[in-house]
């Protein structure tokens, strides 16, 4: 599988196909290129996406809104149609009509698709989540490939104010993973703040004595989401004790848990 996944406002003539969100009359916050909404209460928004067939062949292709989560290591995806569809704090919650749409395009077609959300009463924070785009793509082979984007969405009720001191650490636990044995240190980030390009560096003591130290770059954390973060165990890991600090946006916690297996 082919995958292309980012912010990116346009994806490039060269590809099979392109997304293009159309942003130019929606509030859009400052510098940004995707649906990045100054939203206000019980407001409804259309979100229109220009897709357009590049190649000499039609083409499927597939239009999802799903919300934002945090995979393992801090990668905030958006991959996942089904996950917390109806929670009332996530993005889906707010869409107004179907949430996956599909769409044929002729040769050198273009078409829009619309998407519909509608804000309600709004509580403090972002709401992040992303239009998934992905279409097969022409394969003479017995393997399809597929090229997939991510349009980002997020709703912003006021500004991205993080606080740090929000994060907790709820457990860390010891796991076997491809025959060895690894820590799962589990970053809950509660409030409805973005965090991104963060700095975790996880270290393990017996006692006093530091056992091993493992630092994890480009840690994010969508709104409302918990991470693990994955890192190799020392010898006789149990009974132990876990140390993450984290820094980001110009700040830093340092969190402690004992190791459970």
């Amino acid at each position: 599988m082919l995958l292309c996944l980012g912010w990116q406002s346009t994806v490039r003539a060269a590809a099979p196909y392109s997304v293009n969100p159309l942003l130019t009359k929606l509030p859009i916050q400052s510098k940004k290129a995707y649906f990045a909404l100054n939203s206000k209460d019980n407001h409804t928004y259309q979100l229109p996406l220009l897709l357009k067939n590049n190649s000499n062949q039609s083409l499927t292709v597939t239009t999802s809104l799903n919300n934002a989560y945090t995979a393992d290591n801090g990668v905030i995806a958006y991959n996942q149609p089904s996950w917390q569809r109806n929670n009332p704090h996530r993005l889906t919650n707010k869409l107004v009509g179907p949430q996956q749409q599909v769409t044929t395009l002729a040769p050198d077609e273009s078409k829009v698709v619309t998407y519909q959300l509608a804000t309600k009463k709004q509580e403090p924070g972002i709401v992040l989540g992303g239009v998934n785009v992905s279409a097969p793509l022409p394969s003479n082979g017995k393997i399809e490939n597929k090229l997939e984007y991510v349009v980002g969405v997020s709703l912003n009720s006021n500004a991205n104010r993080v606080r740090l001191k929000q994060l907790r650490l709820s457990s860390v636990q010891l796991k076997s993973q491809a025959n060895h044995e690894v820590l799962q240190s589990r970053l809950q980030n509660p409030a409805a703040q973005l965090i991104q390009h963060g700095t975790a560096t996880v270290k393990v003591y017996r006692g006093k004595k530091l056992l091993r130290t493992t630092k994890l770059t480009n840690v994010s954390l969508a709104p409302k989401t918990t991470t693990n973060l994955v890192t190799p165990a020392p010898k006789r890991a149990k009974g132990t004790k876990t140390v993450v600090s984290f820094k980001a946006h110009r700040q830093q916690v340092s969190l402690k848990r004992a190791v459970s297996s």
